[in-house]
Parts: structure tokens; sequence; C-alpha cells
């Protein structure tokens, strides 16, 4: 059974990897010499953790999708 890549997987995908350059990001903070303002790095990370958040629920619905698509490929 072979199933097609949909747009959204390649979305969530990006999504997941923005985030996790991010999260590296703020983790690294001070190997990078940013500055230590408190918004800056505390606003890296807020965005690593929605983007984190969103990518979850966008993993949710390309698995629906994908389990609808192979069962119906199954019933075949």
């Amino acid at each position: 059974m072979k199933l097609p890549v949909t747009l959204l997987a390649k979305w969530k995908t990006t999504l997941q990897l923005t985030a996790l350059a991010l999260e590296l990001i703020v983790a690294a903070w001070g190997a990078f010499s940013l500055p230590e303002a408190a918004g800056i790095r505390s606003g890296f990370a807020i965005g690593a953790h929605t983007l984190f958040w969103i990518a979850a629920v966008v993993t949710l619905i390309t698995g629906a999708q994908y389990w609808e698509q192979t069962r119906k490929a199954l019933a075949e």
C-alpha cells in the first residue's frame, strides 16, 4: 500500500524543525553572545513552545487523515 504525502504533513515537518531550531537557540543563548534582555529570550522560548503545540495539533490532524486513507485502502 502506498499513501501519498500531504501538503499539510510537509507543513507539519516545517513547523517541527523551525520550533526545534528556536529551542536550540534559546538553550544555547549565552553561547551565541545574544543580548540577555528578558523580553527577547522569553519571546523566542514562547515562540518555540507555540510552534511545537501547533505542530502537535497538525500531527493529530495528519495522523487522522492517514488513518482514514489507510482504512479506505484496506477496505478495497
